[in-house]
């Protein structure tokens, strides 16, 4: 669940993502950079963060956070069918990853590279939690299927790991800016490829 945050600290995580996103033209991320950015003073940056580490780590969860409710909130999808629910959240983890394809950079940033381990630690366990929230919606979405008839009952575990793989590695795919895809056609044939797989 994302948390609600101040409306200035969010301000200043957005300048810390611009920043380690190349988009703001400093070349290195600092409190003094972003403070400038937001024409604040430093000391309104220290306000809600001790240390640099506390900024880059916010940012980080703030980038992760973005998304999750559209991805991991299932009981506006009850009324759906199989076929609007699945659109609806695959087309949302597509559109997320085309909105998010300079978020690949950030886990290459030097500023990331010499966080804490236990900073990593901490970051690599919200991530995975992200992940596990996404994968318990698409079984969610997949048992709709299943309840309206639409897909078999008796799918072996390795079936649908397969179904799964398939269907995060689609959406991975929308992550390369070098290949357009069209992604409602896309979109139609993982439909017409998951339900052929889980007969």
């Amino acid at each position: 669940m994302t948390k609600v945050i101040n409306p200035k600290k969010e301000a200043i995580l957005q300048a810390v993502l611009t920043c380690l996103l190349g988009e703001s033209g400093e070349e290195k991320l600092t409190i003094s950079n972003v403070a400038k950015k937001l024409d604040i003073g430093k000391s309104t940056v220290y306000e809600y963060f001790k240390n640099k580490e506390e900024l880059v780590k916010g940012a980080l969860e703030l980038a992760f956070e973005k998304n999750v409710p559209v991805f991991t909130a299932g009981e506006e999808g009850k009324e759906m069918s199989f076929r609007d629910a699945f659109f609806r959240f695959v087309g949302a983890l597509i559109d997320s990853t085309l909105d998010n394809q300079k978020l690949e950079t950030l886990t290459h940033h030097p500023e990331v590279a010499v966080l804490s381990r236990e900073t990593k630690r901490e970051l690599k366990a919200k991530m995975h939690r992200i992940v596990e929230g996404i994968r318990r919606r698409l079984k969610d979405v997949l048992q709709k299927g299943v309840d309206e008839g639409e897909l078999s009952s008796g799918v072996s575990s390795t079936r649908k790991e397969t179904i799964e793989m398939l269907v995060f590695g689609v959406v991975m795919s929308f992550g390369d800016p070098t290949r357009r895809r069209d992604r409602d056609a896309t979109l139609h044939d993982l439909y017409v490829s998951v339900k052929t797989l889980h007969q």
